[in-house]
């Protein structure tokens, strides 16, 4: 067996997982955060609705997929939707677009 290979700079950026930035639901009951990862020599970010409170440990679940970089999350006053703004990440002289994500599983962003 061949021993482990000692790990290098680029490991270390690759692992790289950051919180940015969070709303939490009006009621408390959850947050929406941010999660930026680095993936293929960049970064992209996903929106994650965390649960809050409660006696049980909740699992958070994932809202958003792709090759996008997402940010600014904004919880409707109902908790029923959250807004946030999209980016592409292989084209940075773009503007964002504002998107909108009904949090109940039933639209995709649009």
């Amino acid at each position: 067996m061949a021993p482990p290979r000692p790990a290098d700079p680029g490991d270390v950026i690759r692992a790289q997982v950051v919180l940015e930035e969070h709303d939490v639901a009006p009621d408390g009951s959850f947050a929406v955060v941010v999660r930026r990862i680095v993936e293929r020599n960049g970064y992209v970010s996903h929106l994650w609705l965390v649960p809050l409170g409660g006696r049980a440990i909740a699992t958070p679940r994932r809202l958003t997929t792709g090759r996008v970089r997402d940010s600014r999350p904004r919880v409707s006053p109902d908790g029923r939707r959250v807004a946030f703004r999209r980016r592409l990440p292989e084209d940075p002289e773009t503007h964002s677009s504002l998107r909108l994500l009904d949090l109940d599983g039933g639209r995709r962003a649009r």
